[in-house]
């Protein structure tokens, strides 16, 4: 993964790499049964291909202080 350069905390930064960070993440977060994630992901990847296949284009939106780093140099995988 690319590094992703800095992230905002509070009213400091941080800098951080993908790889890192991402691990960091996961490792201190703990999963709730409540969230499904495993039904979550399965009906965005539905969602995503659906929307692939009729030709519609789709945007990632998140909510309240969510940092989503994306890359810029997007591929479109079939």
């Amino acid at each position: 993964m690319e590094l992703w350069g800095t992230f905002r905390r509070g009213n400091k930064a941080a800098a951080s790499d993908s790889d890192s960070y991402v691990k960091k993440f996961f490792e201190s977060t703990p999963v709730e049964d409540a969230w499904k994630l495993d039904a979550q992901t399965e009906a965005l990847k539905q969602f995503v291909n659906d929307s692939i296949a009729a030709g519609r284009r789709v945007a990632l939106v998140t909510s309240g202080s969510a940092t989503v780093p994306l890359n810029s140099d997007s591929v479109i995988v079939e």
